[in-house]
């Protein structure tokens, strides 16, 4: 992906009938702004990594894909509201990855728009900077199933408090798998509260040193539905709580 001269025109001659695009670049960001100069009018999956656009040129590609069903984009220095507001126009999109590699990005925070998707179905966001009221307004999107949200390890930016307010909400949620990664704050009280998020029936929490034992078995028998639970890279729960998860 070094030499862009040569891969520009192939994509402008093909742009017409290429289905799925995946450029991904392994060494440092480079620019890429003249991709969103080209609409991809029958594009349906698109993955783009460690390219450096700015938030215009990122719209304006996404402008151009309007049939995208699967999104995975690594921002840099992108503002994530003006991001979403091009994301939600996307009324076919079933899933989105958004990842954001860099430290200082602003937080995120109207996450609401994307609840006027009737299509999305999976979402899956790690380092993207956020409040707890982004974490109740991704409750409200009425077709997503599968959530997944890493945090920055070492920089949390939710509290305990927004962490309960949220098992709450996802009792009104049709989320079924739930992936929690890098929440330190995350303790076994929230994991009582999921245990009651009847449609909820797989859990993943990695990283997160407060969850013990307790906590795992009362998730896993605590609720009216049958669920599973991976807790990969907690300390504190013992050998005997792995154990007991794997045969809930």
């Amino acid at each position: 992906m070094n030499d862009l001269d040569k891969i520009v025109p192939v994509l402008a001659k093909s742009r017409h009938t290429i289905a799925s695009l995946e450029l991904v670049n392994e060494s440092d960001p480079i620019e890429w702004n003249r991709l969103s100069r080209l609409p991809f009018p029958r594009l349906k999956r698109l993955t783009l990594h460690n390219l450096k656009m700015d938030e215009i040129e990122w719209i304006a590609l996404l402008a151009g894909c309007q049939n995208i069903e699967s999104l995975e984009l690594t921002l840099q220095t992108v503002h994530m509201d003006r991001m979403t507001e091009a994301i939600s126009s996307l009324k076919y999109l079933k899933y989105l990855y958004i990842a954001q590699d860099t430290g200082d990005a602003a937080f995120w925070s109207n996450a609401r728009m994307l609840s006027s998707n009737t299509s999305l179905q999976r979402l899956r966001l790690i380092g993207v900077p956020m409040e707890d009221t982004v974490l109740l307004a991704l409750c409200e999107m009425p077709t997503l199933k599968d959530l997944s949200l890493s945090e920055q390890p070492y920089t949390s930016t939710i509290g305990l408090d927004g962490l309960l307010a949220f098992a709450d909400k996802l009792k009104e949620s049709c989320i079924e798998t739930l992936g929690l990664i890098y929440f330190e704050c995350l303790e076994d009280k929230v994991l009582e509260r999921l245990a009651h998020v009847n449609s909820l029936s797989m859990l993943t929490i990695l990283f997160s040193p407060r969850i013990t034992d307790a906590g795992v078995k009362s998730f896993t028998r605590g609720g009216a539905t049958a669920k599973k639970i991976d807790v990969q890279y907690c300390q504190s729960v013992s050998r005997r709580g792995l154990w007991a998860e794997e045969f809930c």
